[in-house]
Parts: C-alpha cells; structure tokens; sequence
C-alpha cells in the first residue's frame, strides 16, 4: 500500500512540473540529435492516443509508441506481437490470446491482458465519428454493452466475437486495439498523449520531445520486447509545408517524406528514391439526397457521369492515381488464382469513356426536366477541405459541370468541420475519402451501413444492410466477396457516391534508409529501419 501512494504521489508531481513548464522554450532541439532520423508523414497529429488515431500521419506515429496483439506485415496481413499465440473454438467465434514473457510499459511497469480489457472497452465507447468505436462491432457485447472480454490471469486474453469475422486479426494490428496506460488516461484524458512527461506507451519508442510546428521525437523504449531489433534510437517527425519536405529531403535533412507535390511529381517520378504504390483507399464526393436538386436520382447520376476522371487523373494527380467507376478499389481480396475483388466483377461505369458519359449525363438532366443552359437549375455548392489537390480538384469538377449547365459554388472548409456539417446533413456535396482498415470490401462499404457512426450521409437501406449480413456469415470467400458486390451495386445504384479516383500511396525513401515498412493501407514503420552510413 505505501508503494502505492509513493507512485501516486510522484504522478501527481510530474503533472504539476508538467504544468509550471514551457517545453517548447526550455527544451534543446532533438533536430540536432547525432544519428537520429528525421522524417515527414505529414501535418502534425491532433493526438497520439490509440482509440483516436486515424489511418494518416497520426495512426503511423502512434504504432511507434504503441503496439497491439498483431502488427502489420508489408501487404497488410497480421503478424504476431504481443500475442505469443491464439487460439480459436470450434464456433470460430471465442479467440484466446496468450501474451509474450515479461512485457512492460515504457515506464518499466508490467503490461498484462487486463490493460487490453480497459484499452478496448474504452476505444469502444468513444461517441460518434470521433474515434473508431465501429471497428468493434464484431465483439460481442452483454446487456449493458460491455464488449466480452475477460482476462483470467495477466497472460490470457478471451475475445468473444459476435459473429464469424475473417479478418479480425487484420482488426488487431490498428491503433484503437493497442493497449494504454490507464492510471495516466485516467489522470488527464485529454492531453497524455502529447505531453512527453505524461505519455506512457508500450511500442519500440516512447515520446521524447513535442515542439508545436517545428516535430515530434520519439526515443528507442529500452523496454520493449524486441529492443534489440530497434536499430534506430531516435525518430524526428518533423512538421512543415509540403514543399519544404520535398526540398529539404532533396537536400539531405529528411531521409523520408511521405509527400510529393503536384508540381514536383514530373522530376521526382525520375528518381530512384521515388515510390507510387497502390494503396486501398478511394477519394469520392458525396451527395445529399435529401437537398434539392439531388432529390432526383436522374441529377445525382448526370452529375457523377460528367466528371472526366481521366484528366484529374493525368492532368492534376499527374498519373498518380487511377480513375475510380466504383467505391471498393482495386487490389482488395487479391487471390492468386483469380486477381483482386475489383477485376473480378468489374465497375459499375466506364471511368475513362468521358465523352460517351458527358453525353449520358447531358441526356439524364433533361429526362430530369432541366435544359442544357441551366438556366432552371439551382445554383448548388460543393464543400471540400484545405489542400492544394483538393482545390484544384474542385475547381476542375467546377469546369465540368459548367459543360453541362451547372453552377457550382465551391466552399473551402475545416475537415472537421465540414464533417460535422455533413453528420448534421448540412451539405449538398462534400468531398471526402476512405482508406480501407482491413483488405475486404467491406472496410468501406461498412461505413455506409445504417447506424455506423462514419455514415455522414443518413444512407439507409435494409437490401444494402442484409447483404452485408450475408457476406459477414459467409465463410467462403468467393461467396463472401458476391454479397459484398451485391452491397455495393445496392450502393452504387443509388448515385449518393460520386468515386473519382482510386489512391497510391506516393513517398520518398533516401536509399541510405532500409527497412522501412508500408502498408496498402499507407501505414508507415521505422521500427526496424537502418540508416547506412555514407
């Protein structure tokens, strides 16, 4: 007991120090550190806390301070971690997990299963779009809706699954599934994980240092597990405009920059240090159905045919990206035998065929009672959020629709909040993106199902729900995948989603750095990374 209140006390000092200090004054920059590794993933991270990292810079940042039962293998596939081994019941729904020896928090504290119970149960409880409280859909829950979890000793966790779910060891590897330091979450909810005398992880790096606008440095974690495999003993995460990354790893200061510029992919793409791969994700707009002129399917349709995906995509993208005739991108549920979801049963338009679609679409609004002059047709407003791609995007989709007589007002906006205004179904068109959690088309048709907290639209259908119900009671996965295209033709016939191009995953390596390791789902890891001396 007297321990106890020893290691209380000393929390609350460390807080109250916390408090009386100005970090960003007194703190000598870790820029400067010898053999440390200085990095651009991009803007700096609103938090570094697991159940709201999202699939960005933030969510590969946090996999550096936080590990789960699974880690992420090159194509995505999970790969033991934490987990020493599972196993499953015969119902395929109970998994049992079994920690490996003596893990520890950064703070040299035991790490047990218990601390999963709470880490999951919390990211579970996080409201609405904040966090990813959808991801644990498929645990089951008791009457009060306690996720079913328990841990009987401080080495097994059981996982009650509410139905069969292929890819939940996929689930395991993101951040929401990490474990955290409850008495340090407990103390100050908010703030932790940014604050480097407060933050208490258990991945290969603990935070060292947070200076707003300038990086975030994170220090090898002498205990974890694998501390001997982490070759790298510190990481800078810098913070600047794209073009400064681009030039300062042209110049040496960056050895990665998971960024190009528009203007600068022509002389990159020459390089032997530039990469463009294909990643799961897809950049769409959405549109409100419930708002004239999109009350009428026959306008949502024209609208979406009269975009030419082939210039955003040559022209702005500059040949980066691949034009999207469908929501679920290519290279998901890839087999050997019969190529990739996509390939295999094809899009719901043609992406490239412009001129036959400008004129379906020119012949759509005038089945839907407009003329090609526009003349009866509403002024109509599209909302996107602040970046150069976007912007230029928009303004292109503007051009386009003028083709067919449509005035389209463009309003720049906060992410955040232009997500709030689409919650609270004030929009008209929003333009927006997925990048897929687990590699099935389920991980974005999901968040179009009724009642998931990421469905801004309102979208609701039983046909498109039950489809999905039936692709997650599949067990075959040939089967599996033909519920999953009967969900998205459902979707797609609808015109509330407006795909215009299927992502890459476009970076910078310096050839002194290897080992990285990235993701389809654009995660990043610098965990077992090497830097070659010249």
């Amino acid at each position: 007991m007297k321990k106890s209140l020893i290691a209380c006390a000393c929390l609350l000092l460390s807080f109250a120090l916390l408090l009386t200090s100005c970090k960003k004054d007194d703190s000598p920059s870790a820029l400067n550190a010898k053999d440390a590794l200085n990095v651009y993933l991009g803007p700096a991270p609103s938090t570094l806390d697991p159940a709201y990292a999202a699939p960005t810079a933030d969510g590969s940042l946090t996999l550096h301070l936080f590990e789960g039962l699974y880690t992420m293998g090159e194509d995505g596939s999970p790969v033991p971690a934490l987990a020493a081994s599972e196993t499953v019941d015969d119902s395929g729904l109970v998994f049992t997990f079994t920690l490996r020896d003596g893990l520890k928090w950064s703070n040299g504290e035991p790490l047990s299963a218990q601390d999963f119970v709470y880490a999951w149960n919390r990211a579970a409880a996080v409201p609405g779009s904040r966090g990813r409280s959808d991801l644990f859909a498929v645990i089951a829950r008791d009457d009060e809706g306690v996720l079913q979890l328990s841990a009987p000793n401080e080495k097994t966790l059981i996982v009650t699954l509410k139905e069969y779910t292929p890819y939940f060891k996929q689930l395991l590897t993101l951040p929401p599934f990490c474990p955290v330091y409850e008495k340090m979450v407990q103390y100050d909810a908010e703030h932790w994980s940014l604050n480097a005398d407060a933050c208490v992880g258990n991945g290969a790096y603990k935070l060292s240092e947070v200076l707003e606008d300038s990086h975030i440095s994170v220090v090898k974690n002498e205990n974890y597990y694998a501390a001997d495999n982490v070759k790298i003993k510190q990481i800078n995460f810098v913070t600047m405009t794209e073009n400064t990354a681009y030039e300062e790893f042209l110049g040496g200061g960056l050895l990665f920059a998971d960024i190009v510029p528009n203007t600068k992919i022509a002389e990159a793409s020459k390089r032997e240090d530039y990469y463009n791969k294909a990643s799961y994700g897809t950049y769409y707009l959405l549109f409100n159905p419930d708002t004239d002129p999109f009350k009428k399917a026959e306008v949502r349709e024209a609208l979406m045919l009269a975009i030419d995906r082939s210039y955003i995509a040559g022209e702005i993208c500059k040949g980066t990206t691949r034009p999207a005739g469908a929501l679920v991108p290519s290279g998901v549920m890839k087999t050997d035998t019969a190529g990739d979801y996509r390939s295999r049963h094809g899009e719901f338009f043609d992406p490239v065929n412009h001129e036959e679609n400008l004129a379906r679409a020119k012949s759509l609004l005038k089945k839907a009672g407009y003329s090609e002059d526009g003349k009866a047709f509403p002024i109509i407003t599209y909302q996107y959020n602040s970046g150069a791609e976007h912007t230029l995007i928009a303004k292109a989709v503007q051009h386009m629709w003028a083709e067919i007589g449509v005035t389209l007002r463009l309003e720049e906006a906060d992410w955040n909040a232009a997500m709030q205004n689409a919650k609270n179904g004030d929009f008209q068109i929003l333009r927006t993106g997925w990048m897929s959690d687990w590699n099935e088309p389920g991980a974005i048709l999901s968040t179009f199902q009724t009642g998931n907290p990421q469905n801004v639209t309102g979208f609701s259908s039983k046909n498109f729900d039950r489809f999905l119900g039936d692709a997650a009671a599949e067990t075959a996965p040939e089967k599996r995948a033909e519920s999953f295209y009967d969900a998205e033709a459902e979707l797609m016939k609808q015109w509330i989603v407006c795909p215009i191009f299927y992502y890459s995953d476009i970076y910078m390596q310096s050839e002194r750095l290897t080992g990285v390791k990235t993701t389809p789902l654009e995660y990043k890891s610098f965990v077992n990374a090497e830097i070659k001396t010249k």
